[in-house]
């Protein structure tokens, strides 16, 4: 007589929970999609620090077995400058790569097209330099390391300055919101020995949103609470 098989134990909350997360990547893959091929209105305009899909993501993730979490993933998000009420805001503008594409090359194709101006948001623009060039992103344990070339740091004001290196840090943070930023211009820091443009902007380095936002006030003056 053959032995009878048992099925390994599987609890109903441990199958609402594999459900779950392939139902939650599946919408995320999809929306991310759909928005991609959009053209976007002001409307949609969000405030530096305000609600970010990625902050939900990754705290999804976190809160998920690593089996699960795998499956949970969030697309890089290109962040432009448009005007809304008088006031200067950063627009994210989702796009969308193959799952399979590292989390580094996805950020530096990203920002390759932050870079290009190829903006497909409505009445938004960039502050970042014509010719500015990606040199080099890395990905480390103890942050982002990036270098751009020296176009970076050429012209504008201290509004210009300021929202240049806010759309390279929020854009390059895009998929995970609390990851350290090490901003380089042609292989210099930023910082009170190579401090940034004319206007001598010096950044406490490594950036994150949460200190970037806190350090410059015109930051502080543009946040809402949702």
């Amino acid at each position: 007589m053959n032995a009878q098989k048992t099925l390994p134990h599987f609890s109903l909350k441990t199958l609402e929970m594999y459900i779950a997360a392939i139902i939650l990547g599946a919408a995320a893959g999809w929306g991310y999609w759909w928005t991609s091929q959009q053209t976007y209105s002001l409307e949609g305009a969000t405030p530096v620090q305000s609600f970010d899909i990625s902050d939900v993501v990754t705290k999804l993730k976190s809160s998920l077995p690593e089996k699960l979490a795998v499956l949970v993933n969030v697309q890089p998000q290109a962040y432009w400058v448009s005007i809304v009420d008088q006031q200067e805001m950063l627009l994210p503008q989702p796009l969308s790569w193959e799952t399979q594409v590292a989390p580094e090359t996805m950020l530096a194709n990203t920002i390759e097209i932050l870079l290009s101006g190829a903006v497909k948001v409505d009445d938004a623009f960039t502050t970042i330099p014509k010719d500015t060039q990606l040199l080099s992103l890395t990905i480390t344990p103890k942050g982002i390391y990036i270098n751009l070339s020296q176009e970076f740091a050429e012209g504008g004001g201290s509004s210009s300055i300021i929202y240049r290196v806010a759309q390279v840090i929020y854009t390059v943070t895009s998929l995970d919101p609390d990851a350290a930023v090490y901003l380089s211009v042609a292989g210099h820091l930023i910082d009170e020995a190579y401090p940034l443009g004319g206007e001598g902007l010096i950044l406490e380095q490594p950036v994150t949103r949460q200190t970037f936002a806190k350090d410059f006030s015109i930051f502080r003056n543009n946040e809402v609470d949702l």
